[in-house]
C-alpha cells in the first residue's frame, strides 16, 4: 500500500471534510447546492442509533468506505437488530490491496448482525473469505410489455449478469439481436411466450372483485397494523412497519408509487413500484423499466397479492414501460409472479450475512426469506 499511516476507524465528526471529498467523488448526486449533503445520517457518530460508517484512512485521507443502514429482522416472533452494509468503495489505485478485507473485518468486529445485497463477484469473495454466509442469488423475474421496444434497446452483449449466468445463451442472442430481422424474431418470440404465460394469470382476475386497490400518497397507521398481522408469519424478513417504510422510501410520490389493497376498511397488502427511463445507457439503451420494488402481504393468503399484481401491470402499461422487473426470494411471491405472466431470468443480487456468536443463528434458506430489490439500496439502478 506504500508509505503512510494507515488506519481503519469508525467515522468521527473531525473526519467530515475528508469524508465529503470521498463521497462527492463516488456519489455526486448525494450533495445539493454548495456541497451540502442531501442526507446527513451517514455523517453522524452515533452507530447505535443511526448509520455507522467505517473508513480506511491513509494519514487523514479517506481511501476506503463502507456504511450501514440499521433495520430489524423478524424471524417469526423473534426480532434481531441488524444492518445492511452499503457503499463499499475503495479508491481505484488501492483496490488490489488489503483495504477491502480490513474494512469488512472491522464491520465483523463492530456489528452483531450485518447483511449485504450486492452485484460484484469480487466483492462476494471478500465477504465469503471473512466468514459471511452466502445464501445465493435472488431470483429475478420479468414480464415483457413491449417486446420490440425491449429488444431494440437492450445491448444484450453488455449485460454482465447474463454473460456470467448463461454465457452460451448471451453469446447466441447477441448477433441475432444486432440485426433488424433478428430483433423482430426475438421480440415476436417474447411476445408469444408472454401471452402464453398470461393465460395462467387470468385465473387470478376473480380476486379483483374481492378487494379495492388504491394508489396512496402516505404511509398511515394501517401499515403498522398490517405488519402486526402478518409480520410473524415470515421465517425471515426485514421489519416493514410504518417507521421503516417512511425511513426507506420517504416522500415517495416523486420516486415511487404505492398501491394499497383493502378488504373493506382494512389494509391487507401493498406493493411499491418504480419507473425508470434509461437514456443512452451502455447496457439498457433507452429502455423504460417498471420495477416492483417491495411488497407486503399475508404469505398464507396470496389473494390480495394477485389483486395487486394485476393492478400494478395496468399501472405500468399506462406508464408505457417496455418490461416489468421483480426481484424476489420468497417462494410464495415467486409462484405468484409466474401466474401473472412473468418468467424467470438470471439474477444479479447476491445475499450474504454475518452473525456474531452472541446472536441467535438464522437458519432459513433463501426461498424462506422475504427479500426484494427494495431491501438495502438495491433499488437504485432499477
Amino acid at each position: 500500500m506504500g508509505t503512510g499511516n494507515y488506519t481503519v476507524t469508525v467515522y468521527k465528526p473531525a473526519l467530515a471534510g475528508e469524508l465529503r471529498k470521498f463521497v462527492r467523488r463516488f456519489w455526486p448526486n448525494n450533495f445539493g447546492e454548495g456541497g451540502t449533503p442531501l442526507s446527513s445520517e451517514q455523517f453522524r457518530e452515533e452507530p447505535t442509533n443511526t448509520h455507522p460508517t467505517f473508513l480506511f484512512l491513509k494519514d487523514h485521507e479517506v481511501i476506503g468506505h463502507i456504511t450501514a443502514i440499521p433495520v430489524q429482522v423478524a424471524c417469526r416472533s423473534h426480532y434481531v437488530p441488524a444492518y445492511w452494509v452499503v457503499g463499499f468503495m475503495v479508491l481505484p489505485e488501492y483496490r488490489n490491496g488489503l483495504i477491502g478485507p480490513l474494512l469488512i473485518k472491522k464491520v465483523n468486529e463492530t456489528l452483531p448482525f450485518a447483511m449485504t445485497l450486492h452485484v460484484e463477484e469480487n466483492v462476494l469473495k471478500i465477504f465469503k473469505g471473512l466468514g459471511w454466509r452466502h445464501l445465493g442469488v435472488l431470483p429475478q423475474y420479468v414480464r415483457v410489455v413491449n417486446p420490440y421496444g425491449l429488444v431494440n434497446n437492450l445491448h444484450i452483449g453488455r449485460l454482465d449478469f447474463l454473460k456470467r449466468r448463461t454465457p452460451r445463451l448471451a453469446k447466441f442472442f447477441q448477433p441475432i439481436a444486432s440485426s433488424f430481422v433478428g430483433r423482430w424474431i426475438v421480440s415476436s418470440g417474447l411476445g408469444l411466450v408472454s401471452s402464453i404465460w398470461k393465460i395462467g394469470g387470468r385465473i387470478a382476475r376473480g380476486y379483483q372483485r374481492q378487494y379495492a386497490v388504491l394508489e396512496e400518497k402516505e404511509f398511515h397507521a394501517g401499515y403498522d397494523d398490517l405488519w402486526k398481522d402478518v409480520g410473524e408469519k415470515f421465517d425471515a424478513a426485514v421489519v416493514r412497519d410504518r417507521a421503516y417504510l417512511t425511513s426507506r422510501y420517504g416522500t415517495f410520490p416523486h420516486a415511487y408509487r404505492v398501491l394499497a389493497c383493502y378488504s373493506g376498511q382494512e389494509l391487507v397488502a401493498y406493493c411499491i413500484l418504480k419507473v425508470k427511463m434509461f437514456a443512452d445507457d451502455h447496457r439498457m439503451g433507452n429502455t423504460r423499466i417498471g420495477t416492483i420494488v417491495d411488497c407486503l402481504f399475508d404469505p398464507e393468503d396470496a389473494r390480495p397479492l394477485h389483486a395487486l399484481l394485476l393492478e400494478a401491470v395496468c399501472l405500468f402499461r399506462k406508464e408505457t414501460v417496455d418490461a416489468i422487473v421483480c426481484t424476489a426470494s420468497l417462494s410464495v411471491l415467486r409462484a405468484s409472479l409466474l401466474r401473472h405472466g412473468f418468467f424467470k431470468i438470471p439474477g444479479n443480487l447476491n445475499f450474504a450475512f454475518h452473525i456474531s456468536p452472541s446472536v441467535t443463528p438464522i437458519t432459513a434458506p433463501l426461498d424462506a426469506w422475504h427479500l426484494m430489490r427494495g431491501d438495502s439500496d438495491a433499488a437504485e439502478n432499477f
